[in-house]
């Protein structure tokens, strides 16, 4: 139920940088309501979370919050 990730895009190589990233990507993705990451950090690194815990969840739910993110990343790296 959990997939644990983090947004690298090949342009940014500085660890601070990508984790600086992720936790902004993280902020505005909560900030917006449409969905809720928690974060780890493993061996240094800022990972997003996401749990997809529901009963009712469906594939469609799942999609539609990868989009979301895929979306936002894109726009905070643009």
């Amino acid at each position: 139920n959990t997939v644990c990730f983090r947004y690298k895009p090949q342009a940014i190589q500085e660890e601070q940088e990508i984790n600086a990233l992720n936790e902004q990507l993280m902020h505005q993705l909560n900030d917006s309501g449409k969905l809720y990451l928690t974060h780890t950090k493993v061996n240094g690194r800022f990972v997003l979370r996401l749990v997809v815990g529901s009963s009712h969840a469906s594939m469609e739910h799942t999609k539609a919050a990868w989009e979301t993110i895929v979306a936002l990343s894109n726009k905070i790296t643009n």
